[in-house]
């Protein structure tokens, strides 16, 4: 049987040899994500008890050094702050959970319009996507939508009604970064700022309120909408239609299209009673791949946002979508349910770059039979 002078000298040595592995110093490489996997930028992490620190980068990568047994917290805004023993690992993946929020708003309500006797009824759905384009083209850009009473050039009636719960939607991360640092290029944000916009939702009401911010996440497919520009939400997809956010160049309208997908938006060009054209725009991240041997380069020495845009083109009548591209053969082989007006409208705009704006005028011209 081992002496009491025996087991104290084997303790003192496990007690060295264990305060050995977990004081070292170790680099730890980790990324940050959400609970859907995409990667949380600016992430702070913190070392436990200790001034020392870093922050994700755009991919929501990070690296620190620690000892081996020492607890980082991580916090960004609109997450739960998420503590995580290191324990001896080198490489860690963390997950923080969104924080949630009701969110009220002042709404204007759109009814069926009430036009003169003899006249014809504008139904709800084409009252609001009157709206949505009247305002993206409004010129005083912090107008907003005015509030009509009684019927106003066939736009149908308008009245305030009182505020009402949106319902919980869930917090985003942090606020979009949209001065990237100089090694990531592009971005996965609609516009370069928050801006005004409109908001129906799954009730057919239009949310105006002039306290909201907006932009659309790319990567995501979320509305992101924010009060104070430092926190945003991500409002639930189930609980809006479509929406319209105003920019420099104009502005954009997004609706969920069910003969496209049922899930997720896409951007109106143009809309008609017979046709109409959408694009869906999606971003992924294009880490770094430069490789260089002292003389030639292959590759880029950059983070790069990249867009895959996929156009659509809506046959109401035979309720069927179809996607081409910013091609003259494939822009035919999708419209040949119109195949004369088609050629006609290509003859006479043979020189014009075929773009946004070139397809827009290529639906309003098939409308107008």
């Amino acid at each position: 049987m081992a002496s009491k002078k025996s087991l104290l000298v084997l303790t003192v040595i496990l007690f060295i040899l264990n305060n050995m592995v977990f004081g070292q110093n170790i680099t730890i490489k980790g990324v940050v994500k959400d609970a859907q996997g995409q990667p949380i930028s600016n992430a702070s992490i913190i070392l436990k008890n200790a001034n020392a620190g870093t922050s994700s980068d755009s991919s929501g990568s990070f690296s620190i050094i620690a000892k081996s047994g020492s607890i980082i917290i991580v916090s960004a805004v609109g997450f739960a702050d998420t503590s995580v023993s290191i324990g001896d690992k080198h490489e860690i993946s963390i997950v923080l959970r969104q924080k949630t929020k009701t969110l009220n708003a002042v709404v204007v309500n759109s009814t069926q319009n009430q036009t003169p006797t003899g006249t014809n009824e504008i139904s709800t759905v084409q009252i609001i996507q009157n709206t949505l384009e009247d305002y993206v083209k409004s010129e005083q850009m912090g107008a907003g939508i005015k509030s009509y009473s009684g019927n106003t050039q066939g736009r149908g009636t308008y009245h305030i009604v009182t505020t009402q719960n949106m319902g919980t939607v869930n917090y985003g991360g942090l606020m979009p970064v949209y001065h990237q640092p100089t090694e990531t290029r592009g971005t996965r944000y609609l516009i370069a700022h928050w801006s005004q916009g409109l908001v129906v939702n799954q009730f057919d009401t239009i949310i105006n309120n002039s306290s909201y911010l907006y932009n659309y996440d790319k990567i995501t497919g979320d509305l992101l909408l924010t009060e104070d520009m430092s926190n945003y939400i991500a409002v639930d997809q189930n609980q809006v239609k479509s929406f319209a956010i105003r920019s420099d160049d104009g502005g954009y309208i997004f609706e969920h299209v069910s003969l496209i997908n049922s899930s997720g938006y896409f951007q109106l060009l143009n809309k008609g009673d017979k046709f109409a054209a959408y694009k869906s725009i999606k971003t992924k991240l294009i880490k770094a791949n430069g490789i260089s041997n002292g003389l030639t380069q292959v590759g880029n020495d950059y983070d790069e946002y990249v867009d895959d845009v996929v156009y659509y083109f809506i046959d109401f009548k035979n309720k069927t979508a179809k996607q081409f591209e910013l091609k003259k053969k494939s822009i035919k082989d999708v419209t040949a349910v119109d195949k004369t007006r088609v050629d006609k409208y290509l003859s006479d705009h043979k020189d014009e770059h075929i773009n946004d704006d070139f397809l827009k005028g290529l639906i309003a011209y098939l409308n107008s039979y």
